[in-house]
């Protein structure tokens, strides 16, 4: 039930675009086996475990867009700084195509 909890709210409009669903799945399950089931109390009178699991895996969601954000902002940032090495290794730093720096 956890799998398909999990499964179905990846599916959700909020998280559809993403590419990386199935870690969305795959982190949220985990967590729920880990942390969320010893925290349920199922003898308590307003027991909820899909609204649990549900409002876990959301949460497991946003910190995996987030680290995967931070993970493309240092990727992009790693490109740049190689790219800007080798426009100054090479000497092309002020040509037609880029015109950057020309006053």
């Amino acid at each position: 039930m956890i799998l398909k909890i999990c499964t179905r709210f990846s599916m959700h409009p909020r998280f559809n675009g993403y590419s990386y669903r199935d870690e969305f799945v795959a982190d949220a399950v985990l967590r729920c086996l880990t942390h969320a089931l010893d925290k349920i109390d199922l003898t308590h009178p307003n027991c909820n475990p899909f609204s649990y699991i549900t409002q876990t895996s959301y949460n497991v969601f946003r910190q995996r867009i987030k680290n995967e954000k931070k993970f493309m902002k240092a990727k992009q940032h790693l490109r740049e700084q190689i790219y800007d090495e080798f426009e100054n290794s090479e000497g092309i730093k002020n040509t037609k195509d880029n015109p950057e720096d020309e006053d």
